[in-house]
This record gives C-alpha cells, structure tokens and sequence, in this order.
C-alpha cells in the first residue's frame, strides 16, 4: 500500500494552447444527488482510473488516486473524489502549478505556463514541471523519501489508466533520502501530449527475482526488466551474483579491424562485438586523457574516425561502454596512417650533371610505398616500366611506425644531353604520384684517366695452384678493366690473351681464374673510361710449388652469414697461415683452419708466412 499512495502525476505538453480539460459528463444536480450518498472509503476505491475532482468538477481528472481519498464510482472506471476542501485554500486537487513553488530544477529557457492555476498537495511526493524548451521537458520530483524512482510516460491517459501495465518506462532518478527536489528532463520525441508518473522503485522486484528491477533498468534500460536472475553476464556470472558483489553485468569485449592502416583523413573502421551490449561509443584521436571523452549512443559497427590532414601516424582510440554513466568502458588503440600522393627524393647522383653513362639512382620517400617504377626517355627511345627496387624501411619509434622507404634504380643507361627519368609512385593507401628528373650527360669536364688500384695479390707475390683471382678498384665504375698476358709459345712465338674484368657499382673489379704458369707471369692491367682515356698497372706473380689450398664451404648458405670456419691443406708445417685477416691453426698434419674468417661477400684469400717472414699482427713463426 505503501508503493501505491507514494505516486506522483503531471502533464507535461509542448503545445501550451492546447486544452487539457476533459469535462465531467455529469450536471451539477445530478452531482450532488451523487454526493449526498455514502462514498467508498479510500480502502475500497481503486489506485488507477479516470479521477473527478468533486470540488472542481470542470477540472481534467488525474489517472490515479494519488492522495488516497475516499469516493464515488461512476461507471466505466470513472470516479469521483471526495476532495472538498482538501488542497490550498480553494480546496480540490492538482497536477500542476503556474507559479508555487519555485522550480529549483530550472533550465530550458522561458518558465513553463500552463492556463490552470492549481496547488499542490505539498505533504506527500509530487511533481512539477517547470518549463519546456527545444524539445525537452523540465520537472522536479518532490517529497522524495527512498533511493530510486522511475518515471513512467503515456500518451494515452485513459488506455494507461486501465492497468500498469500500459504505462511505459521513460527513465528513473536517484533523488536519496529526504530530498525534497529532484530536477530532471524528459524528451518529449514529437509527443504533443505527456503524462508523467512517478513511483517510488526501492527494492521493487518481478518475476520471482531477488535482483531489483530498478538495478536491471539501470544497467540495461526497458530490456533489463525481462532478464532474471540466472541471466549470465560476459564474465559468466549470474546477475544475481553481479547485483549482490556490486559488479557491471555488462563488460564490453571487441575487436577493430580496418581494410588498410594507410587511409584518407577519414578512416572506417569496422568494430567487432565479442561480448556484452554496448550502448554507448567514443573515440579519441590522438589523445590519450580518456576523460575528454565524449559519449554518444553505439548506433552502428561501422565508424569512421576523422584523423585530420596531417600525413604520418596517428593514434586512434576507441571506447565502448553499457548504459549508465559509470559503466567500465573498453578502450581499444588503433595505429593508421593518414597518407597523402608520395614525394620522392633523390639522394644519389647528388648533381643531375653527370659525367657517366650509367648511374646509379637512390633515394627516399616519406612513408611506405606498393609499387615504383621508372621510365627513360632519351636519344636511345623511350623505354617504359622500368623496375625500382625498396631497399631499406624506418621505423620511427616516436611514431611506431615506418615512416621512410628507401630506394634505387640500378644501372639506369645514360645517353648524351638530355635524359628525362619519370618515376612512378604508389603508397600503400593507393595514392600515386608522377614525377619526373632530368640528368644530362656532360663529359667536358672529364679529362683525366680513371684511377686503378691493385688491392690483391701484391706485385711479386708467389701463388700456388695454376690460376688466381685479381681483385682491386677503379674510380670510374663504368671503365672497362682488362688484364693482358702475353704467353710464349714452344716455337718461340707469343700471344696475348686479354681477360674480361666484372666490375661491380661500387668501382670494385674482379679478375677471376687468371692463368698461372710455372716461374713469372707478368700481367697488364688496364682501364679505359667511355672517352678511352686510358690507365695501365703492371704485376708480376710468381707461380710456386708451395702447396696451400683453401677447401669449399661445406654449405653456400654460410657466405650469407657475417663469418665462417674454413679449413684447407698446407705442404710446410713450420708455415703461419691467415686468411682474410684472421690467423689459422697450422695443424702440423698438412692442413690448417680458421675460425670467424669475415666472408667478404664470398672471397677468401689465403697467405702462409715463411718463419722468418714477419706477419700482419707483426708477429713471427706458426
């Protein structure tokens, strides 16, 4: 009895012309023939109905009995309400007041105005709209004696009148214990006529639950008052065990996944819900403070994050959370990179004058690239989709992520005048750029022969076996190198063989399997830049009857690594031997090994030192 006289009623309405009054269809007569007989008691009238005030007959009715009066039935769950000289001074009842009290509750602009001027019964838990403004209704919630009410919504009086259960929850307040004013809003979504009613909901519970329903309300809205107890929340915990801990039933499990990481200022995302209902999402760009937050109601697993024009990495995070304010919410992180057509640098050659026929382009572009290629157009034609080569990546550890590609074109050919290199490139967001560099081919400034250095062997050295690789470099990596041997023949005549040197970009040549005959062998080497400006070298090499010899790698995989064990057969066991500047073991037994011997991208040269010969560490003797 006590849930149902603790009730509170008013009609809230956007349309302040618009005439609330339902007249009682009853002469004044045939009133007082009705009151002058014995009313109901207050016991035996109902608690919802359509309610007469006998005091102010012109009145419109309220839905309920709200301040326990006796009365009259009138049929078809009309009454009428024993209220003569209840209320303020002019007797009867009221839902709603013009002027008395002031509304603590405030807002919305203009004090709403209604055209009757009731007054309220002040000695029990009533409501007072305040005013009205964009949409919303302002309301105070007096006389509150418990923890939670809820705020039921109809538009329909009379169809709401006829049972609880066509009333709908709009929304419950939290006012405490003995708060005499509770302001709150309710939207008004287009309704032009609103019945509010207000129930004290302290320990209210249905269905044969222990949980309140006010707690399922407050964590799951209108669906949570058809959950029951043995509901499981994400954790698989009843909500029994929830509401009793003092746990949020509703922890919110997802994933995000995104078609690329490198987009456009606007980025999709697709969320993925894994567990719990999220009714609420926010997102933040690049800031990690969560309380600037803003939360608006999850409406869709798609969203799109605004990264700003800024190219480069940025840090988005997502949230999602249940219904109340202080649901736990989830914050996920996700890296995307806002890209923008690529700009491409060149590093190498440093000058677009060169002096070669083929060069070498390297350079840079400030975030990842898909796909680079490169067109020639020159007096030699035009010579499309070119392939271009990502040799290195960043990783900037400030922004976590690669932030710089490198690249090259290698052996790009030059003809003199003008060449005209169009690159073409594609970032991984699918942005692309065309740009074009002009190098020009000017050899007037190149007068000089190219310079030749021997690094191996030293002239006179003596070498074992029939033949030996001739290494060293030259200043211009697009000369040619040669080495010439002229060979005597048993007749006494000679001829002059010529070796083809390999000589790599970076100017270092190679002269493999030269020919070793018994004594001296004396070579010419040579170089010739593209003008035929011309440099020559000689060496003498001096076949021995020494015996050193280096075995194979057990496996070609081992050149890829940095250094490797090598081992091989010596003649002398007095002799030191080194290889590629590392000191071996001379075993005494005819061969000899070395630990860590530097792989020298695969070349390997080794030395045996005579006792007496003094060694690289200057050192003497195996």
């Amino acid at each position: 009895m006590r849930l149902i006289l603790k009730v509170a009623l008013l009609v809230a309405t956007a349309l302040v012309a618009k005439s609330l009054h339902a007249q009682l269809p009853f002469s004044n007569a045939d009133l007082a023939v009705i009151e002058s007989t014995t009313p109901l008691s207050a016991a035996d009238m109902p608690y919802l109905g359509t309610f007469y005030s006998a005091a102010n007959p012109g009145y419109p009715p309220l839905p309920g009995n709200i301040l326990g009066l006796d009365g009259w039935s009138l049929g078809d769950g009309f009454y009428l309400l024993n209220d003569v000289g209840e209320g303020g001074s002019t007797g009867g009842f009221s839902a709603m007041d013009e002027s008395e009290p002031p509304f603590p509750g405030g807002g919305g602009g203009a004090p709403y105005n209604f055209t009757n001027g009731y007054a309220y019964p002040t000695n029990g838990l009533w409501l007072q709209i305040t005013n009205t403004a964009g949409g919303l209704v302002y309301a105070n919630l007096n006389g509150a004696t418990d923890t939670v009410y809820e705020i039921y919504s109809t538009t329909n009086l009379p169809v709401a009148a006829a049972a609880l259960s066509n009333w709908d929850v709009e929304m419950e307040v939290f006012p405490g214990v003995n708060t005499n004013t509770m302001p709150f809003t309710v939207a008004m979504n287009g309704r032009d006529l609103l019945f509010l009613w207000a129930r004290d909901w302290t320990g209210i519970t249905s269905n044969g639950n222990l949980t309140p329903d006010s707690w399922l309300y407050y964590w799951f809205g209108i669906d949570g008052l058809s959950f029951s107890d043995t509901n499981l929340d994400t954790s698989g915990n009843t909500l029994l065990f929830d509401y009793t801990n003092g746990f949020d039933p509703n922890f919110i499990q997802f994933s995000i996944s995104v078609t690329n990481q490198y987009t456009s200022e606007l980025a999709l995302m697709q969320l993925n819900v894994t567990a719990g209902q999220p009714y609420y999402m926010a997102m933040l760009v690049d800031d990690t403070n969560f309380a600037d937050a803003i939360w608006n109601s999850y409406t869709s697993s798609i969203v799109r994050a605004d990264l700003g024009s800024a190219q480069g990495w940025h840090n988005v995070y997502v949230g999602l959370r249940g219904l109340p304010a202080d649901a736990t919410p989830t914050w996920l992180w996700q890296h995307l990179f806002v890209a923008a057509p690529p700009t491409l640098i060149i590093t190498n050659p440093t000058t677009f004058a060169v002096d070669e026929p083929v060069i070498q382009i390297r350079g840079l572009c400030q975030e990842s690239l898909a796909n680079l290629s490169y067109d020639i157009s020159n007096a030699g034609g035009f010579f499309p989709n070119q392939p271009s080569e990502i040799t290195d990546q960043y990783f900037d550890t400030n922004a976590l992520g690669i932030t710089t590609n490198y690249f090259e074109c290698l052996d790009v050919p030059l003809t003199n005048g003008l060449n005209t290199i169009t690159m073409h490139a594609t970032d991984l967001a699918g942005d692309t750029t065309v740009t074009n560099f002009y190098f020009t081919v000017d050899y007037s400034g190149k007068t000089n022969p190219p310079i030749l250095q021997i690094t191996w062997p030293q002239n006179g050295a003596q070498i074992s076996g029939s033949s030996f690789m001739c290494s060293g470099t030259i200043s211009d990596p697009t000369a040619t190198v040669t080495a010439s041997l002229v060979a005597t023949n048993g007749d006494g005549t000679s001829d002059t063989n010529v070796y083809q040197a390999e000589v790599g970009r970076d100017g270092n040549f190679s002269l493999e399997n030269l020919p070793l005959n018994l004594g001296t062998n004396s070579f010419k080497i040579a170089a010739q830049d593209v003008l035929g400006h011309a440099a020559v070298t000689n060496i003498s090499i001096v076949q021995t009857n020494f015996g050193l010899t280096i075995n194979p790698v057990s496996s070609a995989l081992q050149l890829w690594q940095g250094k490797v064990c090598l081992t091989g057969t010596i003649s002398d066991p007095t002799y030191a031997v080194w290889v590629n500047g590392i000191k071996g073991t001379n075993n005494g037994d005819g061969t000899w090994s070395a630990m860590g011997v530097p792989t020298d991208d695969g070349n390997f040269a080794a030395t045996a030192y005579a006792p007496n010969e003094q060694q690289p560490d200057g050192s003497y003797g195996n």
